[in-house]
Order: C-alpha cells, then structure tokens, then sequence
C-alpha cells in the first residue's frame, strides 16, 4: 500500500512540474563574432542562450 501511494504522489508531482513550466518571451539579441546571443524574460528575471550567427533566435524557450 505504501509503495502505491509513492507512486502516486511522484506521478501527481511530475504532472504539477511540467504544468507549471514558465515560457520566457524574446526581448532582444546580440550579434557576437560567430554567435547570436539571444535575451528572454522569465518570470525569474532575464535569460540568454547562443545560438549559431545566421540563424533566427526563437521567439519563445522554456525558463527553468
């Protein structure tokens, strides 16, 4: 019995983590050499990834 109810509340928090992951929205970028760097607010504060120069940055990444 116990080992069910385990499960169940690891499933039920797996569910609740993934349902409350938060979409960081681009804001701006910056041309670096061969990089882009790509900025984003998350509800936390701001974000940045490189990416490849030439390429689009992503309108959107989810924020951890």
């Amino acid at each position: 019995m116990k080992k069910w109810i385990i499960i169940v509340i690891i499933v039920i928090f797996g569910v609740i983590s993934t349902a409350y992951a938060s979409k960081g929205f681009l804001i701006g970028q910056t041309d670096s050499g061969l990089y882009t760097i790509c900025y984003y607010e998350c509800v936390y504060g701001t974000k940045a990834i490189t990416i490849k120069a030439g390429k689009l940055c992503p309108i959107s990444i989810e924020c951890d």
